[in-house]
């Protein structure tokens, strides 16, 4: 990635799995030419793909290539393929369903901790191997939150429900080392995007707590911790780029009331800086220069048409003050683009930029102001 060219400030996310069945591919590339759109992250989970670390789930693996060639059929240069599930080692008993618990971290040889790494290593091979089309991977998402990161429970057994933020930290990096390694050794080429950090700390098990500081600080916290860890030589390497090419994180700006309500703000110089705060790690780290993907950009409406239009500023501000006053920032991911959630519940995804009526897809307000700060052009609502 080339930082000083920026050519992906202008990106989108696109849950395809959960859509595939109501809203084509063809019709998602064709608005995402009219918005501009150069770059897209795509939830490419493994567990989706892969009947196990080693297999493909060919059926689905075919849909995903006619999506992709789609998606660069209409303009789209940087493909973004993410995952946050995974698979365990047999012996570990794991009730059905679990797709984000860690055994606890042991790294003598032969403990289930290391066996689960060298299975995760595998599955990401396999994805690799299968995704030449896929330019760039993002090795996880939100590995510093308790509810993406946490013990594994086999069948039958008890024990902790969180891990603490630095042993996450810890379990990340063994993740990230293991996820570039198998990646690579089958595209040398791709590249590599941290897991995009939530801004979550020790303070919140949400999204946001009292403070937008305190959250900020939990990334902080994060990737202090992993520098420190790759500093060590501990975890595989003391390089950095055999853990990611790229930062990530999602910059949610909101604060939450005595009520426990979460209200959004219209990101300002307050925002620039807890953001720089957050890549100054790197820069103290000595790793300035490296790139940052903003891997979540926007806000939930509530399904108000009134907050989607007001959210109209939150997205004109955000985007002019990313090109104006934060260099580091290489690519911005708009999350996400349709509202469906498909087979997980009929409820809407309300962050969503598009959202579908009789039938139709429809652009929202704020996905007007998207267009614009893109460079697009052309009617974002469908037709008969």
């Amino acid at each position: 990635m080339d930082r000083a060219s920026r050519p992906y400030l202008n990106g989108m996310g696109y849950v395809y799995y959960y859509s595939k069945d109501e809203l084509s591919p063809e019709r998602v590339a064709a608005m995402l030419k009219r918005l501009n759109v150069k770059s897209v992250r795509v939830w490419n989970h493994m567990t989706w793909l892969l009947k196990d670390p080693y297999t493909v789930n060919r059926e689905v693996a075919d849909r995903y290539h006619e999506m992709y060639a789609i998606l660069k059929a209409a303009g789209v240069e940087q493909l973004v393929g993410m995952n946050h599930y995974w698979f365990y080692p047999k012996q570990m008993n794991m009730p059905e369903g679990e797709s984000s618990g860690v055994p606890a971290r042991d790294t003598a040889p032969g403990s289930d901790y290391q066996s689960f790494m060298e299975l995760y290593e595998t599955a990401w091979q396999t994805m690799a191997r299968e995704f030449p089309e896929v330019t760039d991977w993002e090795t996880g998402n939100e590995l510093n939150h308790k509810a993406f990161l946490h013990p594994v429970k086999p069948i039958g057994e008890d024990g902790r429900d969180w891990f603490t933020i630095e042993e996450r930290a810890d379990i990340c990096t063994d993740m990230m080392f293991h996820a570039a390694r198998g990646i690579r050794s089958v595209h040398p080429q791709a590249g590599i995007i941290m897991p995009g950090m939530a801004p979550v700390g020790e303070r919140g098990d949400g999204v946001f707590a009292t403070s937008i500081a305190a959250e900020y600080d939990g990334m902080v916290q994060t990737l202090t911790h992993i520098y420190e860890n790759i500093r060590s030589g501990a975890f595989g390497s003391t390089n950095p780029r055999d853990f990611f090419d790229q930062l990530a994180w999602h910059p949610y700006f909101a604060e939450q009331d005595e009520q426990g309500a979460w209200h959004w703000r219209v990101p300002n110089e307050k925002w620039v800086a807890v953001n720089k705060a957050v890549y100054d790690v790197a820069v103290e780290a000595g790793d300035d220069g490296v790139g940052c993907c903003l891997t979540e950009w926007g806000f939930n409406d509530w399904g108000s048409a009134q907050a989607d239009e007001e959210l109209t500023e939150h997205i004109q501000e955000g985007l002019r003050l990313i090109k104006e006053q934060m260099p580091f920032v290489t690519t911005v991911h708009a999350y996400r683009f349709f509202d469906s959630m498909g087979y997980v519940t009929t409820e809407k995804d309300n962050y969503a930029f598009f959202t579908m009526k009789d039938g139709l897809l429809k652009a929202k307000k704020r996905t007007l102001a998207l267009q614009e700060a893109y460079g697009g052009a052309g009617d974002l609502n469908e037709t008969i």
